[in-house]
């Protein structure tokens, strides 16, 4: 009698275990579908009502336009945002604003193409964009060379 309870408790447990590792991989599968944060895909561009490419990413993805913080090696005292422009960390760039300072600005790139700062998104319409893509400076070091310490803003269009 007794080793028939310690086989039906065994079998219990074995089944809890089961059920449990049946939820884990159905959440893990769950958290897989998640929207990609650097990523604006076609269909989330056809759903936007938004006419320009800047507009679209502030609705839909604001944080690819947040600077992230001061870079400079030579200036790097965080009470001092800001200085010899250094974007403010935490800040969104205007329509109109390219972080005059190059090196620590986001940089727009149109299929493959290098163009400039964020105030060009302005000119390009919704309507011809496929994806957009953000790449962190440290993938846009990999993949263009240095330079991108706020890191890129690729635009892909039909045209590509």
């Amino acid at each position: 009698m007794h080793v028939r309870t310690i086989m039906c408790v065994s079998a219990l447990l074995l089944g809890a275990c089961a059920s449990s590792q049946a939820g884990h991989s159905t959440a893990s599968r769950s958290q897989g579908a998640k929207k990609n944060e650097n990523v604006i895909t076609a269909a989330e561009i056809s759903a936007s009502h938004e006419h320009d490419a800047y507009d679209l990413i502030k609705s839909v993805r604001p944080n690819m336009l947040v600077v992230h913080g001061n870079t400079s090696l030579e200036h790097n005292d965080p009470s001092m945002p800001g200085i010899h422009g250094t974007p403010t960390p935490g800040t969104v760039p205007g329509p109109d604003s390219d972080h005059p300072q190059g090196n620590n600005a986001i940089i727009v790139f149109l299929n493959g193409q290098r163009l400039g700062g964020v105030s060009l998104l302005r000119r390009m319409s919704t309507t011809d964009i496929r994806e957009i893509r953000f790449l962190t400076p440290a993938q846009a070091q990999y993949q263009y060379g240095q330079g991108y310490p706020q890191g890129v803003i690729l635009i892909t269009t039909g045209a590509s």
